[in-house]
């Protein structure tokens, strides 16, 4: 797993930020059902990388950490996850699949007791 080096080029051509996400390839549209998702200290490696790119380039790129985590595992996973990728350096958390505003609360509500 190489993260820092596409990581740098996308610091070199000048992104503002990149998208990392946990789940697995080949990838399929976002809302089918059957997804999975590696594991979360696989993912925090991939967002540690993509730091240590960040840091060692001089760069102020926004590292966005999303989780399908939601459909697979389950929604009880999603505040762990987003939690340990939080930890792990990223600047903005984005949670797929949140089904409704109760759920989007319920999942807010969880992720402000960790």
């Amino acid at each position: 797993m190489n993260v820092k080096r596409p990581v740098k080029g996308y610091i070199r051509a000048g992104f503002a930020g990149i998208i990392l996400e946990d789940r697995v390839s080949p990838k399929a549209s976002g809302h089918t059902q059957g997804r999975k998702v590696v594991s979360r200290e696989e993912t925090v490696m991939r967002i540690k990388a993509a730091v240590d790119a960040r840091k060692e380039s001089g760069s102020d790129i926004v590292i966005v950490a999303r989780t399908d985590s939601r459909q697979a595992p389950s929604l009880e996973e999603s505040p762990w996850r987003s939690r340990a990728f939080a930890d792990a350096g990223a600047d903005v958390l984005y949670i797929d699949a949140l089904a409704s505003k109760e759920e989007s609360k319920e999942w807010a509500i969880r992720q402000s007791m960790k």
